[in-house]
C-alpha cells in the first residue's frame, strides 16, 4: 500500500529534493568537468587572464590588491574576485591551473545558489525554469575555462536577480545575500553597476511602499538593513583605502574616464538595436547567430522592430499577473522590464561594442520569456492539468539537458591552447630559461601596448622569481609596486607578437634577440623578415607610414594598392608568407633586449618603433 499522511508527504519531499539535486548537477556539469579535467593540468595564462593570475598571487604577498582587474586606464572598483580566486590558488601552491579552476568554481557557486533560491521561492518547477534559462544564456563553453572577470561575473547576475526579487517580495533574509552578490558584480565588472543600482533602488522603493506589519516586522527589516550596511562597509573598505592612498585614487581615475571621455558613445539607437538582436528569431541564445565584425569582434545591432518581441512578452506577463493577482509574479515582470530599459541606456553609453562589455545582455532575454511563461502558467492554473504540466516540464528538462551536455562535451573536447599563442609563450619562456633568467630587474615593454604575450611573460617571469618591472602607464595592470624607469633596471626587454615589429626591432643597433618563435621555416622566416623591412622602407619613402601596420597582413596587397614606389613582387611574396602565419594559429613573437642606455628614442613608450630607413639585411 502507498504511504499515507505524514509518510507520504515526507516521501514527496524526498523525491523533490533528489529531483532538485539532479537538476542542479545537470546544470553545473560543465563546471564539474572543468574540475576533473583541468585540476593539475599544465596551463599558461595569456592575455587578460595573465594579469589576473599575477594579481591573485599578490593577494598572498605584502602587495595585496585593493582594486579589481584592469580596464581602460583604471581598474574595476574592488578586489573581491581576486581575493576569492586566491583561496584555491593558495591551496594549490599558486599553480596557474588553480586560477582557471577557481573561476569555474565561482561560477558553479552562482549556479547552485540560484537553484537553491529558486527552489525555495517556487519549488521544483521554478528551479527547472531558472536553471534552463541560465544554461541557455551561456553563449560558449569557453566561459567555464576562463577566470576572466566578465566571464566569472556572468552567472552571478542571475543570482542577483533572484535575490533582489526576493527582497522586493518581502524576504528579509535575502537582503544580506543580495548586498554581497551585488557588491561582487560591481567590483568584478563595473558594467553591472547601472543594473545593480537600478534594481536595488526599485526593490527599496517597493519595500518602503508595501511593508506592513507591526513592530516585529519593522525590527526584522531594520536588523537586516544594519547587517547589509555592515557587510557592504567591509567589502568596500579596500576600495576606500586605495582611493585615499592612491595618487590619484582608482575611483578618481574612473570618474575622469566616464565624465571626461572624448570618445563617442554608442547612442540610444544602437543600444536598443543591440538588445533587439537578442530577440531575433531564432535568438542567439537558442541556436541563432550573433552578427559581429570578424576583425574587431564588435557586435552589430538588429532592426528596432525586434524590440516589439520583449515589449509584447512583458505586456503579456503584466496581463497575466493582473488576472492572477500574484504580486510576486508581477514584481518579477516589472523588474525584468525595468532592466531591459536600463540595459538599453547602459549599452548606449558604451564607447565600443565589444560583447564582453555587456554579457548580461544574454541573460535578460531568456528570463524575460521565463518570467512571462511562469506568470501565464500560474494564471491559467496549468498545474491542475497533469498532461500539460508534464509536457512543459519534459520540454524544459530536454532543453536543460541538451544545452548542458553540449557545453560539457565542448569543454571535454577542448584540446587546443586556452588562449591565443599559449604554446608560443611557453616556447619563449623555455628559451629564456635555457639562456638563464636574470637576477636583476628587467623592464618589459610592448611596442603596441596591446600584447597578450607581454602580459603572459610578465606573469610567467614573475612566477619564476624574476624581478619584472613595467612602465608607469601599465602600473594599474600589473600593480604599481612593479613600476620602474630604465634607471632602475639592468635591461629593457621588448616583447612583441606582431611579426612586423619583430622584423623592425631586430634590425636596430644594440638589439639582442633573447627568444623568438615563428611557424615558418628558418629560410622562410629570414625571407619574410627582409621583405617586411624592405616594404617598411618603401612605405617610409612614399610617405605612407599609415599603412605600415599591414605589412604582416594577408590583405597587404589591398592596403598598398596604388602606392607609388612599392615593389609588387615583394608584396606578393610577403602576402603568401603572411597567409601561412595567419593559418598556423601561431605568432612570430620575440623578446628583444637593449641596454637601458641603448634604447632607440623611437622605441620609448607611446612612440612606437619607426620604420626602417634602409633595406634590412636579415
Amino acid at each position: 500500500m502507498p504511504p499515507a499522511g505524514p509518510e507520504r508527504a515526507l516521501s514527496r519531499r524526498n523525491w523533490r529534493g533528489w529531483a532538485a539535486l539532479g537538476l542542479t548537477i545537470i546544470a553545473v556539469l560543465p563546471v564539474l568537468v572543468v574540475l576533473v579535467t583541468r585540476t593539475g593540468r599544465s596551463y599558461t595564462p595569456v592575455s587578460d587572464i595573465a594579469p589576473i593570475d599575477l594579481r591573485v598571487r599578490d593577494v598572498w604577498s605584502s602587495h595585496i590588491p585593493l582594486v579589481g582587474a584592469y580596464s581602460r586606464g583604471w581598474n574595476h572598483p574592488g578586489p573581491l574576485l581576486l581575493w576569492l580566486l586566491a583561496i584555491p590558488s593558495g591551496l594549490a601552491g599558486q599553480a596557474p591551473w588553480a586560477t582557471l579552476v577557481g573561476g569555474a568554481i565561482l561560477q558553479g557557486v552562482a549556479i547552485v545558489a540560484s537553484a537553491r533560491l529558486a527552489l525555495r521561492r517556487g519549488g521544483l518547477p521554478l528551479a527547472l525554469v531558472v536553471l534552463t534559462a541560465m544554461s541557455l544564456s551561456y553563449a560558449k563553453h569557453g566561459v567555464f575555462l576562463s577566470a576572466w572577470n566578465p566571464d566569472v561575473a556572468f552567472p552571478f547576475f542571475t543570482l542577483y536577480l533572484l535575490e533582489i526579487w526576493s527582497v522586493a517580495d518581502g524576504e528579509v533574509r535575502a537582503l544580506v545575500p543580495a548586498t554581497i552578490v551585488g557588491t561582487f558584480l560591481v567590483q568584478t565588472h563595473f558594467g553591472y553597476f547601472p543594473l545593480v543600482v537600478v534594481s536595488a533602488v526599485w526593490a527599496a522603493l517597493v519595500r518602503v511602499r508595501t511593508t506592513r506589519g507591526g513592530r516585529r516586522a519593522r525590527q526584522e527589516w531594520s536588523r537586516a538593513v544594519k547587517h547589509s550596511v555592515a557587510f557592504a562597509t567591509v567589502l568596500w573598505l579596500p576600495t576606500a583605502i586605495e582611493q585615499f592612498t592612491g595618487s590619484p585614487g582608482n575611483l578618481t581615475r574612473m570618474a575622469r574616464y566616464f565624465f571626461s571621455a572624448s570618445e563617442p558613445t554608442a547612442g540610444l539607437r544602437v543600444g536598443a538595436g543591440l538588445l533587439a538582436a537578442e530577440f531575433r528569431i531564432p535568438p542567439p541564445w537558442l541556436g541563432g547567430h550573433e552578427h559581429a565584425n570578424p576583425f574587431n569582434s564588435a557586435v552589430y545591432p538588429a532592426p528596432l522592430t525586434w524590440l516589439l518581441v520583449p515589449a509584447l512578452v512583458v505586456a503579456l506577463g503584466l496581463v497575466a499577473t493582473h488576472r492572477s493577482r500574484s504580486r510576486a509574479d508581477r514584481r518579477v515582470i516589472v523588474l525584468i522590464g525595468l532592466l531591459l530599459i536600463t540595459g538599453v541606456i547602459a549599452i548606449a553609453q558604451a564607447p565600443e561594442l565589444k560583447p564582453w562589455l555587456f554579457l548580461w545582455r544574454r541573460i535578460l532575454p531568456p528570463f524575460t520569456f521565463a518570467a512571462t511563461g511562469w506568470a501565464l502558467a500560474r494564471w491559467l492554473g496549468l498545474s491542475r492539468y497533469l498532461v500539460v504540466t508534464r509536457v512543459c516540464g519534459f520540454a524544459l528538462l530536454a532543453l536543460l539537458i541538451v544545452r548542458s551536455l553540449t557545453l560539457t562535451v565542448e569543454v571535454v573536447g577542448e584540446k587546443r591552447a586556452f588562449g591565443p599563442f599559449e604554446r608560443d609563450v611557453q616556447s619563449l619562456v623555455h628559451q629564456l630559461e635555457r639562456a638563464g633568467l636574470p637576477g636583476r630587474p628587467v623592464l618589459l615593454r610592448d611596442p603596441e601596448s596591446t600584447s597578450g604575450v607581454e602580459y603572459a611573460l610578465v606573469n610567467e617571469l614573475d612566477r619564476r622569481g624574476v624581478p619584472v618591472r613595467v612602465d608607469e602607464p601599465a602600473g594599474h595592470i600589473f600593480g604599481t609596486h612593479r613600476v620602474s624607469t630604465t634607471r632602475g633596471v639592468s635591461q629593457v626587454w621588448y616583447v612583441t607578437q606582431s611579426g612586423r615589429f619583430v622584423s623592425f626591432i631586430t634590425a636596430r643597433p644594440g638589439a639582442s634577440v633573447l627568444a623568438r618563435t615563428t611557424p615558418l621555416s628558418p629560410s622562410e622566416e629570414a625571407n619574410l623578415t627582409n621583405l617586411q623591412r624592405r616594404l617598411g622602407a618603401q612605405l617610409r619613402r612614399a610617405g605612407r607610414v599609415d599603412v605600415a601596420s599591414y605589412v604582416d597582413s594577408p590583405l597587404l596587397g589591398l592596403f598598398v594598392a596604388g602606392v607609388r614606389g612599392i615593389d609588387q613582387n615583394d608584396v606578393n611574396r610577403a602576402v603568401r608568407l603572411n597567409a601561412r602565419v595567419s593559418r598556423s594559429g601561431h605568432c612570430r613573437c620575440a623578446v628583444v633586449a637593449f641596454r637601458p642606455s641603448e634604447v632607440p628614442r623611437d622605441l620609448l613608450p607611446g612612440v612606437g618603433p619607426a620604420l626602417p630607413e634602409a633595406t634590412g639585411t636579415g
